[in-house]
């Protein structure tokens, strides 16, 4: 079937297997879960619209793949029915577990929603700054910490160059070079 092709599971009943379009890694995944728990296709009626819309149980969902929060971590499908996001396998079992809802999470930076451990960290308490230099420095340090927290609850590796940025950019800043300014008020 074509990518953009409906299902081939539209009528079928429950108890037949379920036919996976074989171009849409997404619904190979699904085709996974339901091979996997059969005795969750038994209850539920499941077709693929489109790539990443079904309709189940005569309502129009949503799934995605949600990468997993640690590098190297294996990510899982996710359900997005009206407010709701919820695990597909939680949801496919008519559970409340991991059920989040829109606006949930509402004031919550990509930062907080990682395990402290996962947190960029900046290594640099032997620096010492003067208060005007500190401020800058913690407003851009939290800059990147939020950037970096966002690859991370993506599932993605910290770009090296991130760092390199972050360096730049305090370098800016804080104004030129501080060794330089030492020189120039010792020759003054």
């Amino acid at each position: 079937p074509q990518p953009n092709a409906p299902s081939r599971n539209v009528g079928s009943p429950r108890s037949t297997p379920y036919l996976v379009d074989k171009d849409d890694i997404l619904d190979q995944h699904v085709g996974w879960y339901l091979r996997r728990n059969p005795e969750v296709r038994k209850v539920h009626s499941i077709a693929r619209k489109e790539p990443g819309i079904y309709e189940l149980d005569g309502r129009e969902v949503q799934v995605e793949w949600q990468y997993s929060s640690r590098p190297g971590g294996q990510g899982f499908l996710v359900v997005v029915d009206g407010p709701l996001r919820q695990p597909f396998s939680d949801y496919m079992e008519d559970s409340e577990r991991n059920a989040q809802y829109e606006g949930q999470d509402i004031g919550r930076s990509s930062l907080h929603q990682i395990p402290k451990e996962q947190r960029l960290s900046f290594n640099d308490t032997h620096k010492v700054y003067s208060r005007l230099e500190a401020m800058k420095v913690a407003k851009e340090q939290a800059l990147y910490r939020e950037r970096a927290a966002n690859y991370v609850k993506d599932g993605k590796d910290i770009p090296n160059e991130l760092m390199h940025k972050y360096k730049k950019s305090l370098q800016v800043k804080l104004g030129m070079n501080r060794q330089q300014q030492q020189r120039k008020m010792e020759r003054q």
